[in-house]
């Protein structure tokens, strides 16, 4: 029998299969079937009472897969709904045939399946993410029984949690969060969804409570939070209600500023938070949504709330840039190094930029930047492009652009591709930056059809790379689900 490979050897192989295929090799020796049954069980949805939902449940039992859990989705989708049926099924109670129909209750079976879940949670020790989804639906009394023994049992070790719901639903779902239920919690996600029904006064003053009595238990170890909403919601609320956080350092705000949110409440916190705040994203478009298009608000913060703000620990810088609704002049960001000390990593989202707008941009307001590592748009890309990112920021060493076009000197040839191959290398001919240090490399294109993601484009990037004084590695993976490999012209 020939001897087996080093673990280490096993472990890599593992990292280059997709996900799912570590199940193939099962069956070869005792720590790739440990590996295929961790990815099998490491997360656990907890989301319908079918048969297989009770199966996954019955499995949890046994201490040998129960401890490999260490994710728990619960997203009841089996609960009763809270909106009105639709016209077309009431007149379904009015046909004779009604009486016919077998009555049919899911109340047994989901106090069922609620029991079985909250016993068998004792046993996810190791569970250290949790993700609680609940919209408008009619939970049964059982589900705050189950909730209760989620918190005692699982807050110990949960360490990253996402709460997705509507404004009515918190109180629900943090009413046994005492003080002392999650010790080590360090990162928060709350959204806060859009409810089809009328929420009261009385429920809104009750879900604030809620979440603020929620947010003084975590005080002392909370590291990251995440709040985000629809423009339909106003969270200006919880930026008062997360008052002090002397350990915050990650703070996202994927929502856009609509005419219903104070930006004032963001700037105070982040001024509150400015001496351990290390990374800020803000108006992410990706997870707002296509109907929360910025506004006037969002350009008021920008030009004016922002300007207020000192961030001295500040490392990565992820934010949305626009363009004036009037003018179409790009929206000018204070990101000077003075204000802005230990800048290292700038995210410019969404806008696609020209050549004379990144000169304005990183030409006056980077002076002396010790900017590392760069994600932007650019309209046209081409040697004008790269000759002034090379200038202005010396010290790159991450360098992400997305790009609409590249930019030719010949008109006559934008239809083809194999000539702007032929263009772009003949722009690029006499660039040369010896004093570049980049050492990753990621240009990609447009899809202006096939897919709303940007795909690589390996050729370009091969042509840039010759211009560098070092290797560099080329990032070929797209952002997307498409299998398509990276653009070669």
């Amino acid at each position: 029998m020939l001897p087996d490979l080093p673990v280490e050897i096993w472990l890599h192989i593992a990292s280059l299969l997709p996900r799912g295929h570590v199940h193939k090799l099962a069956g070869i020796n005792w720590m790739l079937y440990s590996l295929a049954m961790d990815e099998t069980y490491q997360e656990v949805q907890f989301v319908d009472d079918g048969k297989d939902m009770l199966k996954t449940l019955r499995q949890l039992e046994y201490p040998g897969i129960s401890s490999r859990v260490k994710h728990l989705y619960i997203r009841p989708g089996f609960f009763p709904k809270m909106v009105k049926p639709v016209l077309g099924m009431e007149m379904l109670g009015r046909l004779r045939w009604k009486a016919k129909l077998p009555r049919l209750s899911l109340k047994p079976r989901e106090d069922n399946i609620l029991s079985i879940a909250q016993r068998v949670l004792a046993n996810c020790s190791e569970t250290e993410q949790l993700s609680i989804v609940l919209y408008d639906l009619h939970p049964p009394p059982a589900f705050d029984d189950f909730l209760k023994t989620m918190w005692y049992s699982l807050g110990p070790h949960i360490r990253r949690l996402t709460i997705d719901a509507t404004l009515a639903k918190f109180p629900l779902i943090l009413q046994h969060t005492l003080s002392g239920v999650l010790p080590n919690l360090t990162e928060l996600h709350i959204n806060l969804a859009v409810s089809r029904v009328f929420t009261t006064h009385k429920q809104e003053l009750s879900a604030v409570g809620s979440i603020m009595y929620f947010a003084n238990t975590l005080s002392d170890t909370l590291q990251s939070l995440t709040i985000s909403s629809s423009e339909m919601n106003d969270i200006n609320f919880l930026f008062t209600t997360f008052r002090s956080l002397p350990h915050l350092q990650k703070l996202a705000v994927p929502t856009l500023m609509s005419n219903s949110v104070h930006p004032r409440a963001l700037t105070q916190f982040l001024t509150r938070h400015k001496a351990t705040l290390r990374h800020f994203s803000f108006g992410s478009s990706e997870v707002a949504g296509p109907w929360a298009e910025p506004g006037i608000p969002y350009q008021e913060w920008a030009m004016q709330g922002f300007c207020e703000l000192e961030l001295p620990a500040l490392k990565s810088l992820r934010i949305r840039i626009l363009r004036h609704y009037w003018t179409n002049d790009v929206v000018t960001l204070p990101l000077s190094s003075a204000r802005l000390p230990q800048l290292v990593s700038l995210t410019l989202l969404d806008t696609y930029m020209l050549c004379d707008e990144l000169k304005t941009l990183f030409g006056s307001v980077f002076q002396g930047n010790r900017l590392e590592s760069l994600q932007l748009r650019v309209k046209e890309l081409g040697s004008e492009v790269l000759n002034t990112l090379a200038m202005t920021l010396p010290n790159l060493t991450d360098l992400d652009i997305t790009f609409k076009y590249r930019s030719v000197w010949n008109a006559l040839i934008c239809d083809s591709e194999a000539l702007r191959d032929l263009d772009f290398e003949k722009q690029m001919m006499n660039c040369h930056y010896p004093n570049w240090m980049i050492r990753n490399l990621r240009l990609s294109q447009v899809h202006q059809y096939s897919c709303a993601q940007s795909h690589p484009h390996l050729r370009t990037m091969n042509i840039v790379a010759r211009c560098l004084p070092f290797p560099v590695r080329l990032h070929i993976e797209n952002d997307c689900t498409c299998s398509d490999r990276p653009l070669l012209c």
